[in-house]
């Protein structure tokens, strides 16, 4: 499976993204299943507003509904390293990694025996200097092109029956470099833990404020489809952690961003129907793509099969959040 296929759009943790990348923003793709990510380091000042929903042309108010009993994490020591690699990272706990390649070295392999099948693979380099690299997962392509320092990862089921991940034996990424490799590459692999066992990053004594003014809140694509956003869904400042219902009329179609101030998840769902999901382990405020109208239904949404509501029906958008401790925003887009 080629990065080609994935329609996945990196987040900007460095000079240069994966093939088929577009910069603005994290897709969710492969089937819905196969993720890859990259950090982004925003600081845009935006001063944080109250629970509405920003329409063009106009302002709905949204409804706040009583908020669930979730706990905050808890500020921590910073967390410790594993050969470059942060030890705790995207909702994963590394388990195996790779020294830096040898000088004149064209292939890279880590050999690795998990206790689950929910994994994460993480890759660094020194300078990516355009060096394209590909990762096989026990024999068989997860991705290719010339970014590092980003993250792959997929559910175990998906692991399982098309990459023949073997829980309690060993499994092998090979990572090889056609034209050889970027400086100092290395790979990683982590597998998920729960928020009651990560350890997350110290809190920073003042959060930067929520970022929903740059174009990656503002215009979206997905398939040749380019989304501008029409409404916004803001927590309530005086909880975070209380869900949001937005009634309106379903248009021509959807497709949502989402992003955090602070580690935390959030899920969203039309008429009861749950259609994305995102998740933040850190403070970096990494935008996350919840997909389109087109892609809301299994294998993307397991629970209940997704049905486009007719265009000017009524419909309800509930986000819910959970172990939220700042901001956070979803923006809802239409077809432009």
């Amino acid at each position: 499976m080629n990065l080609t296929d994935l329609r996945e759009v990196l987040d900007e943790r460095s000079t240069t993204d994966h093939v088929d990348a577009r910069p603005h923003l994290l897709l969710a793709g492969v089937q819905g299943r196969l993720v890859v990510r990259r950090r982004n380091r925003q600081i845009t000042a935006f001063a944080a507003t109250a629970v509405a929903v920003l329409a063009v042309g106009a302002v709905t108010q949204a409804v706040a509904r009583p908020a669930p009993d979730h706990p905050a994490p808890a500020a921590t020591a910073p967390v410790p390293m594993v050969n470059g690699f942060r030890e705790y990272a995207d909702g994963a706990r590394v388990i195996a990694s790779s020294a830096p390649l040898a000088p004149g070295a064209k292939t890279l392999r880590v050999t690795f025996t998990p206790t689950s099948a929910d994994l994460v693979f993480f890759t660094r380099c020194a300078h990516e200097a355009g060096k394209v690299h590909q990762i096989s997962l026990n024999g068989k392509a997860v991705s290719s092109g010339t970014g590092c320092g980003g993250t792959v990862s997929s559910d175990a089921e998906m692991l399982r029956s098309s990459y023949g991940v073997r829980v309690g034996m060993p499994n092998t990424v090979t990572v090889t470099f056609p034209d050889g490799p970027p400086a100092d590459f290395a790979v990683a692999v982590g597998e998920k833990v729960g928020p009651g066992r990560y350890v997350f990053p110290t809190r920073p004594s003042q959060l930067q404020p929520l970022d929903t003014e740059s174009g990656n809140m503002k215009l979206g694509y997905d398939s040749g489809v380019s989304y501008q956003t029409t409404m916004v869904v803001r927590a309530d400042p005086a909880d975070p952690n209380r869900p949001v219902d937005l009634p309106f009329a379903w248009g021509k179609g959807a497709h949502l961003t989402l992003l955090s101030q602070t580690p935390g998840a959030l899920t969203v769902t039309v008429d009861g129907v749950a259609i994305a999901h995102g998740e933040w382990w850190d403070y970096q405020q990494m935008l996350i793509d919840g997909g389109t109208d087109k892609t809301w239904s299994p294998p993307r949404n397991r629970q209940a099969t997704w049905e486009k509501p007719e265009q000017g029906s009524g419909v309800v958008l509930t986000v819910k959040p959970e172990r939220m401790t700042g901001d956070w925003a979803v923006a809802i887009q239409e077809p432009m």
